[in-house]
């Protein structure tokens, strides 16, 4: 295991025990089914959106893979289609939360203009970085909030929208087995001259 890989491991662990828990207990129901939005017409990335715009959608993307980047091993939000699962939770269990990511969202495009981007997805990785690092510095329940929810996305089980291809779950060294057998970790593992 490359160091970087166990801090990644770490970071998500801690994030997914706390606020993206909010997230992740809500879909004890059914599978959420994508939904269209108001319009209609939105897409993004040739799928149907249920509450985005597809900028808004660009830009929370963009929001995802700062979050958990892909480099160097291909794993990461953007390919789990975390901003799926949060577009989706948006429309249904997680709808109160709304305002909040509609409002924050417009909040990363006035941050990106102020650097001269015309969107936070159009930003370079830096001018994104900084910006990031801005929301989190000021506490912002956006930043905090959609980071959870990107975190949640990674790591839910795929029928819910995000986590495609099993990505958060090789990402973390998760095994989805439909049956477990001993040895279940490294301490049924362990033989002892006693056994």
């Amino acid at each position: 295991m490359r160091p970087d890989e166990l801090t990644r491991r770490r970071f998500l662990g801690a994030v997914a025990g706390g606020a993206a828990a909010l997230w992740l207990t809500a879909l004890d129901a059914p599978p959420v089914p994508a939904a269209p939005n108001e319009t209609d017409t939105e897409t993004y990335r040739g799928e149907r959106l249920a509450t985005l715009t597809a900028s808004q959608a660009a830009d929370l993307d963009a929001f995802a893979a700062q979050i958990v980047p892909s480099e160097p091993d291909g794993l990461g939000a953007r390919e789990a289609g975390s901003v799926f699962f949060i577009d989706r939770g948006l429309a249904t269990f997680a709808k109160e939360q709304r305002p909040l990511f509609t409002k924050g969202l417009g909040e990363l495009r006035d941050a990106a203009a102020a650097r001269g981007g015309r969107s936070f997805a159009a930003l370079p990785a830096a001018g994104q970085l900084a910006v990031l690092s801005a929301m989190e510095e000021a506490k912002s329940e956006f930043f905090g909030a959609a980071r959870a929810a990107v975190v949640a996305g990674l790591l839910a089980d795929p029928k819910h929208g995000g986590n495609r291809g099993r990505v958060g779950w090789r990402l973390i060294g998760f095994d989805n087995r439909f049956h477990w057998m001993a040895p279940f970790g490294w301490y049924d593992g362990r033989t002892t001259d006693a056994d």
